[in-house]
């Protein structure tokens, strides 16, 4: 019988102690010849902002926690909306094997989220998702369609078992009832927010702390770990001071006139926090305008969204991992991209991948303190727990 390969898709930014729960979860289920693979953004999450950690460090952590493989789920499908994210996970994961999804959600009830998913009425609700509509009209459409308000999580789930639908995989759930804990901005160290953390970071504030365990503390202490979230807030505000709108008003998001919008707001403002208030409208949510704006200044176009990725990046293995790999290799269904494989190796679809990953590696590696060269993020290997690399 072959061992089961349980998978998820995460971010990790960063891992709290409710993802050591979910992992080490994974990690039971799994049984002692299983696989745990995470599909995990990587350097830009889908919030449209630099993830606090290099996604080489997350991936280490996530290693350390019970994973046995971290690969990236592909830019820019790591920072698209709720339906697009989930595709990027699902299609990487598929990719390696994976039997079980597991994923925490508020519900908890695998069986009653795949009836959510199957509901055809609810194909018109990923508008709302992508940030198109209050978060109050995209309440009112959920009861109205299914006499419920399904969590956040609950709704990721959702998307998840959709993107498996359309990429005609017939997966086993592995559900975990979990807390909404999505806008918690308090310390709760059982069940933690990573945006309380990722905000008392910002603020200097030690109560994050409580929430993380001792090697994820020690490793966002650590200096150089990942770049300057205000440094790569100014560089994108300095990209749309000298960019006219023209330039990306074709790009995902930027229709209905969001693109004239930026250029106003980024010609009467002074720095990167009173553009992005003057942004904010009641129509459009926060994370849509931040993912935006990312996908404008790196050229990402709505249909590459929905179409499938061309290729995903290795972040970690255990020794596990590296023999699972190994035995894997022949069955392989993606492209493993190393920084060796040059553009010209790739399909046109993976050339367009390449060039608005490049575009935010570009960004994301100036944001670093000290600043990195445009290519010495592409130039990372995965890391290695245990045995050499397969």
């Amino acid at each position: 019988m072959s061992p089961r390969v349980l998978g998820t898709v995460c971010e990790l930014n960063p891992l709290h102690r409710g993802h050591a729960r979910l992992l080490s979860f994974m990690r039971e289920a799994a049984g002692p010849d299983g696989i745990v693979v995470c599909a995990m953004s990587g350097h830009a999450t889908q919030r449209g902002e630099a993830a606090l950690l290099d996604p080489y460090l997350r991936a280490k952590t996530a290693l350390l926690h019970g994973a046995d493989l971290v690969a990236e789920v592909p830019f820019p499908w790591s920072c698209g909306a709720m339906e697009h994210f989930a595709l990027g996970g699902v299609w990487t994961l598929s990719g390696l094997g994976v039997d079980t999804l597991c994923f925490g959600s508020e519900s908890g009830d695998g069986e009653h989220l795949r009836t959510l998913s199957a509901m055809e009425d609810a194909k018109d609700l990923p508008a709302a998702q992508a940030g198109m509509g209050t978060p109050q009209a995209f309440a009112k459409q959920w009861q109205t369609l299914a006499g419920e308000v399904p969590g956040p999580n609950d709704r990721l789930g959702i998307a998840y078992l959709r993107a498996a639908e359309k990429l005609g995989l017939e997966w086993n759930l592995q559900v975990v009832k979990r807390p909404d804990t999505h806008h918690l901005m308090e310390a709760d160290g059982e069940n933690p927010s990573s945006a309380f953390i990722r905000r008392c970071l910002r603020e200097k504030d030690p109560a994050w702390e409580a929430c993380v365990p001792s090697d994820v503390k020690q490793t966002l202490l650590a200096p150089g770990g990942g770049p300057d979230p205000s440094k790569s807030e100014e560089l994108l505000f300095a990209y749309y001071r000298l960019t006219p709108a023209g330039i990306y008003r074709d790009c995902s998001g930027m229709g209905g006139g969001v693109a004239q919008r930026v250029e106003k707001c980024a010609a009467g403002t002074a720095d990167y926090a009173s553009f992005f208030s003057a942004l904010r409208t009641k129509k459009y949510t926060d994370s849509f305008f931040r993912r935006t704006l990312l996908f404008g200044m790196t050229g990402v176009r709505e249909a590459q969204l929905k179409k499938k990725p061309s290729y995903f990046h290795l972040l970690g293995l255990s020794s596990a991992g590296q023999r699972y790999l190994s035995g894997l290799k022949k069955d392989l269904r993606h492209v493993l991209m190393p920084a060796r494989l040059f553009d010209r190796d790739l399909t046109q679809d993976g050339r367009e991948q390449h060039r608005a990953e490049l575009a935010m590696l570009a960004w994301v590696s100036a944001a670093y303190e000290p600043g990195l060269a445009a290519g010495d993020l592409e130039k990372k290997h995965p890391v290695l727990l245990g045995d050499a690399c397969v």
